[in-house]
């Protein structure tokens, strides 16, 4: 019998925006986050009610994201205190480029389960929409991150620029061991409000076109989405909780 009282609604995933801080300043982000924010965050006490109420409700995970979560002060206190989770599993969304050895040290001493690193493209793509440099420093960044969890994900943002060649990046990504690829295309919010170089129909539909080309010749286990529609997705009946998740939100 389930903890959980029959008849009630519990949530099954939480996300958790942990600040709005970040290193790099994203023409689209939809949290208009940058490195001028200076205001409030989630606290070390916010974070152990969370984890709390997420194991109490038995939601299936918790993904802390933000702005950009390694520049969080509460980072050490947050994955320490992730051990002690039982039911939910816990995410992290970076960009993988503020991740020095202190970083990563306190990422292993947390219960990750997954990251999602955000990496729109070969290098050309990847630093006009983030910042010169960026490309080469999410690679790495991805290497080091897989010593810690070998789960990781990659969530490329769709525009103008490149919605007819990202799959040159997926071909890299599946060579590097890399789990699966959310294509997301550039929503209307933050940032992009002012400045929306988002698809248009028949570029939308190009990209869904080439998807079903693409996922052919993907090796057997790569996971590929696009807009949240799984694409390419792992044989047998059964599937994760973050894949059952994603195709419910």
């Amino acid at each position: 019998m389930s903890r959980l009282e029959e008849g009630q609604v519990y949530p099954v995933r939480v996300i958790a925006d942990v600040t709005r801080r970040c290193n790099l300043s994203c023409w689209y982000c939809h949290s208009s986050s940058g490195p001028s924010y200076k205001g409030p965050e989630l606290t070390s006490e916010d974070v152990r009610n969370i984890y709390q109420a997420a194991e109490t409700r038995q939601v299936f995970d918790i993904s802390l994201t933000g702005g950009e979560p390694t520049m969080w002060p509460v980072l050490a206190e947050a994955m320490e205190q992730s051990r002690t989770l039982v039911y939910p599993a816990l995410l992290l969304i970076t960009n993988a480029t503020a991740l020095s050895e202190q970083k990563l040290e306190i990422l292993k001493r947390g219960n990750l389960k997954r990251v999602c690193v955000s990496l729109d493209g070969e290098s050309e793509v990847h630093d006009t929409n983030r910042g010169r440099g960026t490309f080469e420093r999410t690679l790495g960044g991805i290497l080091a991150l897989r010593e810690i969890v070998d789960d990781v994900t990659v969530i490329s943002v769709l525009d103008k620029s490149n919605c007819d060649k990202w799959w040159i990046l997926t071909e890299r990504l599946a060579r590097m061991g890399v789990s699966q690829q959310h294509l997301a295309p550039v929503s209307f919010a933050g940032g992009a409000m002012s400045d929306y170089r988002g698809l248009t129909k028949d570029q939308f539909a190009l990209v869904r076109r080439k998807v079903e080309e693409v996922k052919k010749e993907l090796p057997a286990g790569f996971i590929l989405r696009f807009n949240d529609i799984l694409v390419n997705g792992p044989e047998g009946d059964t599937i994760s909780l973050h894949s059952f998740t994603e195709g419910v939100k």
